[in-house]
């Protein structure tokens, strides 16, 4: 994603020792290349976030926070957990870059519940499975052609961004921590006064217990 926000970069470092009470939003990329140990990765991210988030709060940051480091919803929930008591919201794009694509590939506007990518849960509507696995498969596919896939991400953080500045009044999809379940995931959402609100999730849906089984992923993950 930083590929696109290369313009922006010297105001980036330009900010670095600068007040941030005026801030609205901020956009975690942070995260490192190598995920041939994915304990190891995930360690060594929440150890970025954990220094991000400390730092723009004590520099006076308190606005919506956007995790877009992989694993997001793993992330997210970290975040979460260490750190929601500081800022608006914290919350993460998650499977609206998978819905987003679904949309493009099949001409209908469906949300993806659960995480980020493979794990994705068809909710409320039953889809095309090569439609589905179509729009789950290219971001892998960009990467296998040595592309960065940054761009969609890009799309997605925008959306979220509209969501939060308050574009679109209906309610949306996003990841973030559900204290029922105890972890951030996508679903459902909506804004109140400005905060992210988690609306109801049906239990007696058929893939509910495909999706407890991925929110147990993540808990397991942060963990």
């Amino acid at each position: 994603m930083i590929l696109d926000l290369i313009p922006f970069s010297n105001n980036i470092k330009n900010v670095s020792q600068n007040d941030l009470s005026s801030f609205e939003t901020l956009i975690v990329t942070a995260g490192i290349k190598d995920e041939s140990d994915r304990l190891l990765f995930i360690k060594n991210s929440k150890v970025m976030i954990d220094n991000i988030l400390t730092d723009v709060y004590k520099r006076g940051f308190k606005g919506n926070v956007i995790i877009v480091s992989n694993p997001t919803d793993v992330l997210s929930t970290y975040a979460y957990i260490n750190h929601h008591e500081k800022f608006k919201n914290i919350l993460s794009t998650g499977t609206l870059i998978d819905s987003l694509r679904l949309k493009m590939i099949s001409g209908r506007d469906i949300k993806l519940y659960g995480l980020h990518g493979k794990d994705c849960v068809s909710y409320f509507e039953d889809v095309n499975v090569d439609n589905l696995n179509e729009a789950l498969d290219i971001g892998y596919e960009i990467q296998k052609l040595g592309f960065n896939s940054s761009y969609g991400i890009v799309l997605a953080t925008c959306k979220l961004l509209d969501y939060l500045e308050g574009n679109y009044n209906d309610s949306f999809i996003a990841s973030i921590y559900n204290s029922k379940y105890n972890a951030s995931f996508s679903h459902d959402l909506v804004i109140e006064d400005g905060i992210v609100k988690s609306l109801l999730i049906d239990e007696e849906n058929k893939n509910f217990i495909k999706l407890k089984e991925y929110i147990n992923k993540v808990i397991k993950e942060v963990n």
